[in-house]
């Protein structure tokens, strides 16, 4: 019996060597991207991304359910425009996104997910003739861990479809709230 379980520790202790060397190999920085055309105006959806008051009706990430609780902050002197939630109401579930910049055509935001380092990322916004293409991204760095890093390759998979829901989401919502319309006319737009 001694035999066999030395037996399963070796084979145990080869197959964590292994997946620790394949892991050395697997990069640490995982960069997840999504975009839309909405025919709506650059700056119309540009300001309604930076409202963070809007995000629970279109993002995805910050639940729909009544037990998720919310806290917003707006930008002012020496702070950022912020969105955390808590979900299930427990404060150390918190997760949070800032608004770290916003420029024509740029928002930059800083992410927080509970059990990842700080993320980054934002929103591009392209005018067009007659719309606006939207991009998403989020770049996430991972630590070293071997499981971490395992994570990191379904990472596109996973925050893409969330992203790409959000997005979906996003489109029904502008529509709905009747953002205005591109125009030929807009210099923006040009």
């Amino acid at each position: 019996m001694g035999q066999k379980v030395k037996s399963v520790v070796v084979g145990l202790c080869v197959l964590a060597a292994f997946i620790c060397l394949f892991t050395a190999f697997i990069p640490r920085h995982v960069t997840v991207t999504r975009g839309i055309t909405l025919g709506v105006r650059r700056d119309s959806l540009q300001a309604f991304l930076e409202d963070l008051q809007e995000w629970p009706e279109w993002c995805t990430w910050m639940g729909a359910d009544s037990a998720v609780t919310r806290e917003f902050t707006s930008a002012g002197p020496g702070r950022q425009a912020t969105v955390a939630w808590y979900p299930k109401g427990h404060p150390e579930n918190k997760i949070f996104i800032s608004i770290l910049q916003s420029v024509p055509g740029d928002v930059r935001l800083f992410y927080q997910f509970k059990n990842l380092l700080p993320a980054a990322g934002g929103f591009t916004l392209v005018a067009k003739k007659d719309s606006t293409f939207l991009q998403w991204s989020l770049d996430i760095k991972l630590r070293w861990y071997p499981w971490e890093k395992l994570s990191g390759i379904a990472m596109d998979k996973v925050w893409g479809a969330s992203m790409k829901a959000s997005l979906n989401r996003l489109k029904n919502v502008v529509y709905h709230e009747a953002l205005p319309p591109s125009d030929d006319d807009d210099p923006a737009n040009k």
